[in-house]
């Protein structure tokens, strides 16, 4: 594909905007009423809860659903995991945020956070298998090199400006134990190298296919990367209450993966119609 009609393919649609700004408009909207009310109520608190829990279900939803319109297997593969991922996170976040609703002190990981992180590996696996499909048209030794290289940089920046706030907030408070928290510290900089390596692969690919539905798909890796970040660093001091900042972005990830998605599907219809267009009626290559 030529490098304009790569651009032309991956110009979000009416369907893709719409989900951006429903969906981070309500992202918005659900987590605002607990954080501005001021005496955080249990009804504020729980239409932070039900609505959340119901957001990231409706991502989930929609990524399979416009995944299946996709036609091509090669095409809704990735996005069919990356639906099925959005229903493990869901259904662990759900359960975790009414734990904690309903009294309960995270001490231990328990069922929602290994489903959780089962989730975040679906997750992880679509961010590394998506470019390997194009592996022969990039230089994959050099995105390899590059992509560790970006993650230790990334790695350490987080580190240094959050990692160790929360292991010594963990070992103030108690929250969490340290050990824990250096856990789940790790498995999100696992996680975060698949996106990195999302990243390099996209801006390397970057003339040979449509990048905007796989950039889409790290911002959402980001995203997820950060409001968990927040929310360990509010557990670890026994602070975190639903509706928090963390909630809102932890939601957003899960909303830029339908558009991710969306934009895909676009993509897809694009290619499709440049194709047809190249045809005449009767099926044989325009001279």
């Amino acid at each position: 594909m030529s490098d304009s009609r790569a651009r032309d393919a991956g110009r979000p649609g009416t369907r893709t905007i719409f989900f951006a700004v429903a969906g981070l408009g309500s992202a918005a909207l659900v987590t605002s009423v607990s954080a501005l009310n001021v005496h955080s109520d249990s009804t504020a608190v729980a239409v932070a809860v039900v609505g959340g829990t119901a957001l990231l279900g409706l991502s989930a939803l929609t990524t399979l659903l416009l995944a299946f319109r996709m036609g091509s297997r090669a095409d809704a593969a990735p996005w069919v995991a990356a639906g099925l991922s959005l229903v493990l996170t869901a259904v662990a976040s759900g359960l975790r945020a009414g734990q904690m609703l309903a009294g309960g002190t995270f001490t231990l990981p328990g069922g929602p956070e290994l489903t959780y992180m089962t989730g975040m590996v679906v997750m992880g696996g679509v961010l590394v298998a998506w470019p390997l499909r194009y592996r022969e048209a990039m230089r994959t030794p050099a995105v390899m090199l590059e992509s560790a290289v970006a993650t230790l940089a990334v790695v350490a920046l987080v580190w240094f400006t959050a990692g160790v706030s929360i292991l010594e907030s963990a070992k103030t408070y108690g929250g969490i134990e340290p050990g824990q928290a250096i856990s789940f510290l790790a498995f999100l900089a696992l996680f975060s190298a698949t996106a990195v390596f999302t990243f390099v692969s996209a801006v390397n690919l970057r003339t040979e296919t449509s990048i905007g539905s796989w950039m889409a798909l790290f911002a959402a890796a980001v995203l997820v990367v950060a409001g968990d970040l927040a929310w360990l660093g509010d557990v670890t001091d026994t602070s975190w209450l639903p509706g928090s900042l963390g909630d809102f972005v932890h939601i957003a990830g899960h909303v830029m993966v339908a558009v991710g998605a969306s934009l895909r599907l676009d993509s897809v219809r694009a290619q499709r119609l440049s194709q047809n267009s190249a045809l005449d009626p009767r099926g044989s290559a325009a001279q």
